[in-house]
């Protein structure tokens, strides 16, 4: 049985530090959000995927993307493909503040 969209945006949310998560397909249709992720996202999210695949040396090869920063929210976004949905995992880390 699939896991459904619903599904896999809660059990992302339920992992340690993950304050939000934005997924889209490969055109940056937003197909989900949760916490602070904004469906305003899903296109920067899925150009990202598009152009890091693009890049790959090897066709195959799932490129994961970490976009960091410490304007006081010490915030990352991991961004990674898989099959045709892009998701953005936004975390927040206290290993980032120091």
């Amino acid at each position: 049985m699939e896991t459904s969209t619903e599904d896999q945006l809660d059990l992302i949310m339920d992992r340690p530090n993950v304050v939000g998560v934005v997924m889209a397909d490969t055109k940056g249709l937003c197909t989900g959000v949760r916490g602070e992720g904004r469906s305003s996202q899903a296109g920067q999210v899925s150009a990202l995927c598009n152009e890091a695949k693009r890049l790959a040396k090897k066709p195959q090869s799932v490129p994961v993307i970490v976009l960091e920063t410490n304007d006081g929210k010490y915030r990352s976004m991991t961004i990674k493909q898989s099959d045709d949905v892009c998701t953005g995992v936004i975390l927040t880390s206290t290993a980032l503040q120091s």
